[in-house]
């Protein structure tokens, strides 16, 4: 399985979180196959209100990749399960308040793709310390 992560990105909200995670990234996607020159990922998104499967391309200059143990198939049927779930905003604060878990049935990024990999507590994962998980277990390949 390939989990991306999205660097340099300008807006508001992503810079807020690179700046606060001390990191470059600030979102992530889990990518279930290939779809010609481009990808099927799922993910929870501000930007796109929740949990949704998006194809779009992953260029080098904007992603960088890690390919994980783990199954397309399960990050399928995960994307199927919660499809159109909130983007848990609320979670966020779990990064400085760490016993916030957030809403019920909303997600944000890297608690998705966390979940996706079969991390125990998914909620505790920022997009910084999934990419350094990703870095240790996985194999850059972007």
């Amino acid at each position: 399985m390939l989990i991306a992560f999205r660097f340099g990105d300008t807006r508001a909200l992503s810079r807020f979180i690179c700046w606060w995670q001390d990191s470059d990234a600030s979102h992530c996607e889990c990518v279930i196959r290939r779809v010609a020159d481009n990808f099927e990922c799922v993910s929870a998104s501000w930007v796109d209100g929740g949990v949704r499967r998006k194809v779009m391309p992953l260029a080098a200059e904007k992603w960088r990749i890690y390919e994980m143990p783990g199954s397309t198939k399960k990050a399928a049927a995960w994307a199927d399960l919660h499809e159109d779930e909130r983007y848990d905003l609320l979670g966020l604060l779990g990064f400085v308040f760490r016993r916030v878990k957030g809403w019920l049935k909303a997600w944000f990024c890297s608690e998705a793709c966390a979940d996706i990999l079969g991390l125990r507590e998914p909620w505790r994962y920022d997009v910084a310390t999934l990419e350094s998980v990703c870095a240790a277990v996985g194999r850059r390949v972007q």
